[in-house]
């Protein structure tokens, strides 16, 4: 069995091609890049962030706060009522015994 190996640099569109291409790529990556810087710095004008990282915590009304106080109670009384539901008891005696409200 004989091999022969082709030389591939040898032609000339494909070294064109190749290098026009990765031209292109790079300048597509370049200003991907700068539209995020841009909308980075209108999202900082916008939040009033002079400087830094904002951190925001529970208490800035992110509604956080709403879901642990509203939906957790509400949840854990239909946990209940399907608790009395599985020992047999009718729905509105289990509704009522738990205060639960739709």
């Amino acid at each position: 069995m004989s091999f022969e190996l082709r030389k591939l640099s040898g032609n000339k569109k494909g070294q064109l091609g190749g290098f026009l291409g990765m031209f292109v790529a790079t300048i597509a990556v370049v200003i991907i890049l700068l539209v995020f810087v841009l909308i980075s710095g209108v999202v900082r004008i916008i939040s009033g962030v002079s400087e830094g990282v904002a951190v925001r915590g529970l208490d800035h009304g992110i509604g956080v706060e709403d879901i642990k106080n509203s939906y957790m109670g509400k949840f854990t009384s239909l946990v209940e009522v399907r608790f009395h539901l599985g020992q047999g008891k009718d729905l509105d005696s289990a509704i009522k015994e738990v205060g639960y409200e739709k």
